[in-house]
């Protein structure tokens, strides 16, 4: 298992120092294609980085005249109905940790049919703890087993990996 570096909140969010909030939304996609699993396609260069209301999402996007830079618009959730939302069972340091993010961030649960900051975040640590090239997570949902399996046979076929 390898060491990690996990600092800061929101844009501050440091993984290995990596600053989340300096990705530009083709950063978060090849962070993405490299460790996540490929079972979505998310919105090409589109990050979700708050809300403004309940289905209002701001995103970051590439300017049109300067791809190194990004700008933020508005965009209508129509996934906003749909959500399944895990929060440890209710665990009072989870709940507190979910609490805080919501007043602060003010970034919910987002499907996996848009890109946020997070999951970046997320596949940074969760692969520099593991050690493994990739990492399903499990808002993957129902179809996160036949990614394993997929994965599995990758292993087989490329890498030469032993039956």
């Amino acid at each position: 298992m390898s060491s990690v570096s996990i600092n800061g909140f929101g844009d501050d969010l440091c993984i290995n120092d990596v600053r989340i909030g300096d990705l530009t939304p083709d950063d978060h996609e090849k962070i993405e294609k490299e460790k996540g699993g490929q079972n979505y396609a998310p919105l090409e260069n589109v990050v979700i980085s708050k809300v403004k209301d309940s289905s209002t999402l701001i995103a970051r996007k590439p300017h049109p005249e300067d791809v190194s830079k990004y700008i933020e618009e508005e965009i209508l959730d129509g996934l906003c109905c749909y959500s399944a939302v895990n929060q440890g069972q209710l665990n009072q340091t989870i709940v507190n940790a979910v609490i805080k993010h919501l007043q602060e961030e003010k970034l919910p649960t987002v499907p996996r049919s848009i890109r946020h900051k997070y999951m970046s975040a997320f596949l940074l640590a969760a692969t520099s703890i593991t050690g493994m090239d990739r990492v399903i997570p499990k808002v993957a949902g129902v179809e996160s087993w036949e990614l394993s399996l997929r994965f599995a046979e990758d292993g087989l076929e490329v890498k030469g990996s032993q039956e």
